[in-house]
């Protein structure tokens, strides 16, 4: 059941990657809709550079459907570079069965301007049978 569920989540996001039974899914073009089983977990990577001070972060989330986190940033590796962009990793868990829609927002902390920008993704969490 399990693999069936990864490869509908592969087929519904054409930007998804499924290798090995790890599900990603990434910002480009768009997203889709992520469908897992509950108990399931995907992980969303999205590019920023953490040393100008932007972070990705959860702006909105059904909390009792998707468990979402810690958050986990990598540097591209690029020969020492400072100043080099990355990679944000939010891995997240189906809880119950439920849709939700995940939005995270690439921001300042301590600035109250609009997001730079913002991901969006639709997450099915189906009971196992």
């Amino acid at each position: 059941m399990r693999t069936m569920l990864a490869i509908g989540l592969f087929l519904a996001l054409g930007t998804a990657s499924c290798s090995a039974g790890k599900i990603v899914v990434r910002e480009e073009p768009d997203p889709g809709r992520a469908v897992i089983a509950v108990g399931e977990t995907f992980t969303v990577e999205l590019k920023g550079n953490l040393t100008t001070g932007f972070e990705w972060v959860v702006a909105a989330v059904d909390a009792q459907t998707l468990e979402v986190g810690p958050r986990r940033y990598a540097a591209k590796p690029a020969g020492g570079r400072v100043g080099v962009g990355g990679t944000f990793f939010f891995p997240a868990k189906g809880l119950k069965a439920g849709d939700t829609e995940l939005t995270l927002e690439y921001r300042r902390p301590w600035e109250k301007d609009p997001a730079a920008r913002t991901f969006k993704v639709d997450v099915s969490i189906v009971a196992e049978d």
